[in-house]
């Protein structure tokens, strides 16, 4: 795991208040941490403040997992899960 997944594995897990082991790259922001799209535009404003790296385009409907994120913000891709 690069440094900047284990960034945002532990913005996630600060967000939610979870410990990181309870988050793994299946994990579902809705059914797994009960997240609302706001919950989740929340969080992505903290990775974006954190990280530098633009997320304002992305719609919060549209992310599912903790995987998909990961792989939107570490590849820079328009398509997620």
């Amino acid at each position: 795991m690069t440094k900047l997944e284990k960034k945002i594995i532990n913005l996630i897990a600060e967000h939610f208040a979870l410990a990181k082991e309870e988050i793994t790259l299946e994990s579902n922001f809705r059914a797994d941490f009960g997240a609302e799209n706001l919950i989740i535009a929340d969080l992505l404003t903290k990775i974006q403040e954190e990280t530098g790296i633009e997320l304002e385009e992305v719609d919060p409907e549209k992310v599912k997992t903790v995987g998909g994120l990961i792989n939107l913000i570490v590849n820079q891709e328009t398509e997620y899960e």
